[in-house]
């Protein structure tokens, strides 16, 4: 079990705050996770489900994010480097591992170079070093619908430009992510000081990715189809990092977070811990390092098995199987151990179950498992318990524990709100059942008849 602390730092008068989430006895050094433009830290569960048991994990609200101050006029990325060097500092380690995503990437790779000493490895996806003549004309679109208050039409071409939308290239989760992208750039239209900024601190390069580096192992990656900034140019942006590894996840874009947020913490962990990273199964295809300095352009065909195997026994928590309720529903339901390391044994659960469902309705009900369960054991009270009910054409998932405050969902932001939103975004419909001893709150998930099974497994 890990111990989570919140610490508060200034950059001169502007003040911001990081979260660690402390692990006894590490296999590696600390995680250091730092996201997009309106990513903060509470924005990465995935990551914490897999970095805690292996390490210690940092999630900040950078200068401008979350409950942080709002940047100064005229600060950029140099004072956002101060903070990020302020962390490290406060922090009282020899080295750290250091993450990037998106305009966190950018920070990342400067953080390096500044500090190479101090970085023991390096991973950064969805690198902006490149952006096109059509991203550059998105955010003049952008900035002329918000100058006119359409908030609206704002939200639809911010969202746009960064998912790839071609029906040609298969993206499982395309719709529900854009709707999901599309929220968040509604709220933070109108919550978000100098949003456009923002965005295009998020969203187009500067010479912030120059100079190469040396001395620190180092990953980029990203989803195949990213569209802000082609893989191709990623890969040669990697070239300039000595000894680098480039690599594509499966069937995602730029919103590979969150396309395919388990798999990206997976990674994370197998790069931080020196594991091997070309086997796994959700690799589309990357760069070995060679001798010589070279790299081998590999594919990854042929890798399509399961990243662990399915337990019949599984630790802290005890699965329950109830008969038919009647000639068509069946009740599966599984006790929820009080940790959330149990969010990575209930996800293993939930997919045996529904293994049969097409790719993108599994992972549909696997989000929604993963949001009320995770809900669950950070805002509720133990006992805990997770049930899936399901008959042709109909899933429900519902989650009991005994706290009485009923769960509200919030706009989508750097500090949290998301989860419910993704659930809402998902589900036909949801909601929440107030009990004597606590509450359920259950998501209900249309299904394809043709993927009925005669029996839960």
């Amino acid at each position: 079990m890990h111990e989570e602390v919140v610490r508060a730092l200034a950059v001169g008068r502007t003040r911001f705050s990081y979260r660690i989430l402390r692990r006894p006895s590490p296999r590696t050094e600390p995680v250091i996770v730092i996201g997009g433009g309106f990513q903060g830290s509470n924005g990465w569960p995935h990551m914490e489900d897999r970095i805690t048991p292996v390490a210690s994990l940092v999630t900040a609200d950078l200068p401008g994010m979350g409950e942080s101050d709002p940047l100064p006029p005229g600060a950029g990325t140099e004072f956002m480097a101060t903070a990020i060097d302020r962390i490290i500092d406060d922090l009282d380690v020899p080295r750290v591992n250091l993450f990037g995503y998106s305009y966190g990437a950018e920070l990342a790779f400067g953080c390096a170079r500044r500090n190479p000493h101090r970085i023991a490895r390096l991973a950064l996806g969805g690198v902006v070093s490149h952006t096109g003549a059509a991203q550059r004309a998105s955010l003049r679109q952008a900035a002329e619908h918000l100058e006119n208050g359409d908030v609206e039409a704002f939200a639809t071409v911010a969202a746009r430009m960064q998912l790839c939308l071609d029906e040609d290239r298969h993206i499982p989760r395309r719709s529900l992510v854009y709707r999901y992208v599309r929220r968040s750039m509604l709220h933070v239209a109108v919550q978000v000081p100098h949003v456009m900024d923002s965005l295009r601190r998020s969203l187009i390069s500067g010479p912030a990715f120059d100079g190469g580096l040396t001395g620190v192992p180092a990953l980029v990656f990203t989803g195949e189809h990213d569209s802000i900034t082609a893989p191709a140019l990623q890969r040669e942006f990697a070239a300039t990092i000595a000894g680098s590894r480039f690599l594509t996840i499966k069937d995602s874009d730029h919103w590979v977070v969150l396309e395919r947020a388990a798999d990206v913490a997976d990674l994370a962990t197998r790069f931080f811990t020196d594991e091997p990273l070309g086997s796994a199964p959700y690799v589309a295809a990357w760069d070995s390092p060679a001798p010589g300095g070279k790299t081998l352009a590999l594919s990854a065909a042929g890798h399509h098995g399961p990243r662990s195997s399915l337990h019949p026994q599984m630790a802290g928590s005890t699965e329950q199987r109830t008969a038919p309720v009647d000639d068509r529903l069946r009740v599966i339901a599984l006790e929820v151990a009080d940790d959330l390391r149990e969010l990575a044994t209930v996800r293993t659960w939930a997919a045996r179950v529904v293994q049969d469902l097409p790719e993108d309705q599994r992972l549909d009900v696997l989000t929604v498992v993963g949001e009320l369960t995770s809900n669950a054991l950070r805002h509720g009270e133990p006992p805990r318990q997770i049930r899936l009910l399901r008959k042709p054409g109909w899933l429900c998932v519902e989650v009991d524990d005994t706290c009485l405050d009923s769960a509200c969902p919030r706009p989508p932001s750097t500090t949290g709100g998301h989860g419910l939103t993704l659930v809402a975004a998902i589900s036909a419909s949801w909601g929440q059942r107030q009990r004597a001893t606590g509450k359920t709150v259950w998501a209900e998930i249309e299904l394809p008849r043709a993927h009925e099974p005669d029996h839960v497994h």
